[in-house]
């Protein structure tokens, strides 16, 4: 859904300072009822409003609001140069006032894009920090900017930005490193990762961290109990 905004009362006038406008904005009853009678911009929004037609703007996306990284979704159909509505896009470089994709060798004007958005209200994520660690948040929509907003276990809420953001890993999709918590309650840390071909399935090999600690063993991805994210 693209976000927009409602034409406020009189932003026209405003915008091009229009004269008239200004004796109006100093208090000045005459100049109000002279664009009442003369002025073909307020029969032109009048009309609108007898109509019931309603103006409204889609909110572009800043520069300021992009990185290397964040995931930019389409807004154009049959885009030039193969992209089209709905794609996602991954910013490679910001040069200037643009951006250049992953995906193509052009710069690009961000105004037809927004922040791709593939997560819903609710969802739990993980938020990834400078330092390589991440916290399991919450993820609670987007502000007008296209920025997320996420809620922390104490409620705490804030926004980030969404090259921070993941999906929570599947117990299948671990890597080396990660450290999760098995059926008897035991922390173990993944040392490897490998593809059993005659069980055709996945198999961690993992080091105990707590009751076995320093042991090592291999474990299936259903013997997972919990995925700890720090």
């Amino acid at each position: 859904m693209i976000d927009l905004v409602k034409y406020q009362t009189r932003e026209y006038c405003k915008d091009i300072e229009c004269d008239i406008q200004k004796l109006i904005d100093e208090g000045m009853k005459l100049a109000e009822s002279f664009c009442r009678k003369d002025c073909e911009a307020y029969k032109f929004h009048k009309w609108l409003q007898e109509n019931n037609y309603k103006i409204v703007r889609r909110i572009m996306m800043k520069i300021e609001d992009c990185e290397v990284g964040m995931k930019l979704e389409c807004l154009e159909e049959n885009y030039p140069n193969g992209f089209h509505k709905g794609d996602v896009l991954t910013v490679k470089e910001i040069i200037n006032k643009a951006v250049r994709f992953e995906e193509s060798r052009y710069t690009w004007n961000i105004y037809n894009f927004k922040p791709a958005n593939k997560f819903e209200v609710g969802d739990e994520v993980i938020e990834k920090y400078l330092c390589s660690k991440s916290e399991k948040v919450r993820y609670c929509g987007e502000k007008s900017n296209g920025k997320p907003i996420i809620e922390y276990d104490n409620e705490f809420m804030t926004t980030t930005t969404y090259n921070k953001l993941s999906p929570l890993k599947n117990k299948d999709e671990l890597e080396v490193g990660d450290k999760v918590v098995d059926f008897e309650g035991d922390t173990v840390k993944i040392l490897c990762r490998t593809y059993d071909e005659q069980d055709k399935g996945i198999r961690y090999w993992v080091k105990g961290i707590t009751r076995y600690k320093g042991g090592t063993w291999v474990m299936q991805p259903n013997e997972i109990d919990e995925i700890i994210y720090d």
